[in-house]
C-alpha cells in the first residue's frame, strides 16, 4: 500500500502500490487526480498521527465553516472551490450591487405605471356596446366607480331600472348622446300618458276637458 495526498483538499489516502501513477477520484473531495509515488509503507504515518501533524494547517471553510486544510482548494464538507474565493466574493458583491441597482430602476417604472393606471381609472370611463363600439370618454369627477360601461345592458333594460342600477352609466350614456336625455324621457312620458288619456275619453264617448 502507499500513502497519496489528495491536490485539492489535501487530505491523505491509502492506496494499493499498482495504482501509482493512475488516475484516481478522492474519497474525500470526489476531484480526481494522477497518483505519484507516496513514502514507502515503513515511512507511512498512521491517519491519527497524520491528523495530529495536520491539526495545525488548518483552517475553517468560509462557506460552510467546517475543518479543512490550510492549502485546500475545495472544501471536503460543502465542495466549495476555494481556489478563487476573494474573486467570487467580489463577483458575488458586485452581484449584489448589480441586482440592487436593477431593483432602483424597476421599481420607479412600476410605480408610475400603477399611478398611470389609476388616473386613468379614476378619470375616463370606457363604453363598450354593439352599437357604441368601443369609446373613452371623461368623467365628470373623479371616482373609481362604474369604469366599464355596457351600453347594450343599459339599453336592453326599462330606463327606471337601468338608472336605478347603474346611475353613473345612464348620465354617461345620456351625456354621450346614445340614450335619450333627461328631458326627452319625461316629454316622452308626458306624450304617452296624454295619448292614453284621450284614448280613455274617446273609448267612453266623453270630450275630454
Amino acid at each position: 500500500m502507499q500513502t497519496a495526498n489528495c491536490p485539492q483538499c489535501g487530505n491523505a489516502m491509502d492506496i494499493p502500490s499498482q495504482y501509482i501513477g493512475r488516475e484516481i477520484k478522492c474519497v474525500h473531495c470526489g476531484s480526481s487526480f494522477i497518483t505519484t509515488m507516496g513514502p514507502t509503507p515503513s515511512g507511512i504515518k498512521s491517519p491519527s498521527t497524520a491528523s495530529k501533524n495536520a491539526s495545525g494547517a488548518t483552517k475553517q471553510c468560509p462557506y460552510c465553516a467546517g475543518l479543512i486544510q490550510k492549502n485546500a482548494r475545495i472544501c471536503k464538507h460543502c465542495k466549495a472551490d476555494l481556489s478563487g474565493g476573494i474573486t467570487k466574493n467580489r463577483n458575488n458583491s458586485n452581484q449584489g450591487g448589480n441586482f440592487f441597482s436593477i431593483k432602483s430602476i424597476i421599481w420607479p417604472i412600476v410605480g408610475a405605471f400603477i399611478i398611470l393606471i389609476i388616473l386613468f381609472v379614476s378619470n375616463f370611463h370606457i363604453i363598450t356596446g354593439e352599437n357604441v363600439g368601443f369609446k373613452i370618454c371623461r368623467r365628470n369627477s373623479f371616482s373609481f366607480s362604474e369604469f366599464m360601461i355596457n351600453a347594450d345592458a343599459i339599453t336592453g333594460m326599462p330606463f327606471l331600472a337601468a338608472k336605478s342600477r347603474f346611475p353613473i352609466g345612464c348620465k354617461v350614456l345620456q351625456r354621450e348622446g346614445v340614450i335619450e336625455s333627461e328631458h326627452d324621457f319625461k316629454a316622452r312620458m308626458n306624450e304617452a300618458a296624454n295619448k292614453a288619456i284621450e284614448k280613455i275619453y274617446k273609448d267612453a264617448g266623453i270630450d275630454p276637458p
